[in-house]
């Protein structure tokens, strides 16, 4: 059986927002030049303060991003799952990585080295723009999470959370997880929460039929309430 590449996911891929509304050349071009690479489960894609990696778009599986203090503990920002791209930041600043990438599940990325997308960005402005459409919309949802965290109750906080990551963190277009894979103690560090109150919030969730807790994670039974839910919390 001939081996898979990674232009085997271009379609996969295009139901993601930023790759979506590339040219098609660009995506063919992004493509060609990348490597498919497979992490099994709690390895290391990338590490925090490492020389630039290059870009990563996940197609199967999950990626925790995260830091961790010098006490060990760890602050979790996103859950990457398919079609999410991440590690921009270093293309722009030629900085080192700002945060660390691990398989929360058997994952499987593809990988354009800083060298590949620099070729592939040479001479083409308007690749540019479109580098920074994928920096932009990360920018936009970073403001998003810091306000909730700052002024939201613990309810509305995990509420909308568990919706945004229905909706892929606004990176897909035309779909949403029904499965959400993260367990109760990374649903908490996520939120800044204690995994008491986490309990509480989704006991009072599950009761109203919006959720239920499985084995693969939090099972979303109607998106659509659990949005109206999040949007009452959020204008008390």
């Amino acid at each position: 059986m001939k081996e898979r590449s990674p232009r085997d996911y271009k379609e996969l891929l295009r139901a993601g927002t930023w790759f979506g509304k590339l040219s098609d050349d660009f995506q063919t071009a992004l493509l060609d030049a990348a490597l498919l690479k497979r992490y099994p489960v709690g390895t290391t894609v990338m590490t925090r303060g490492e020389p630039r990696r290059g870009l990563f778009g996940v197609i199967d599986g999950s990626i925790r991003i995260s830091s961790t203090n010098e006490d060990g503990e760890e602050s979790i920002l996103v859950f990457a799952e398919p079609p999410t791209w991440f590690g921009e930041i270093s293309i722009f600043d030629e900085g080192p990585m700002t945060h660390d990438a691990i398989a929360d599940h058997e994952s499987v990325v593809v990988h354009l080295t800083p060298t590949k997308l620099d070729a592939l960005l040479a001479g083409h402005p308007e690749r540019w723009r479109d580098m920074g459409r994928l920096m932009a919309m990360k920018v936009r949802l970073l403001f998003a999470v810091m306000e909730e965290l700052q002024r939201l109750p613990a309810s509305a906080l995990l509420a909308q959370r568990l919706v945004h990551m229905a909706d892929g963190y606004g990176g897909w277009d035309d779909r949403t997880a029904r499965v959400l894979a993260v367990n109760q103690e990374h649903l908490a560090t996520l939120c800044a929460l204690s995994r008491q109150t986490v309990n509480q919030v989704l006991n009072r969730l599950e009761e109203l039929k919006l959720l239920r807790r499985a084995y693969a994670g939090i099972e979303i039974l109607d998106l659509q309430r659990l949005r109206q839910v999040a949007g009452r919390l959020l204008a008390r």
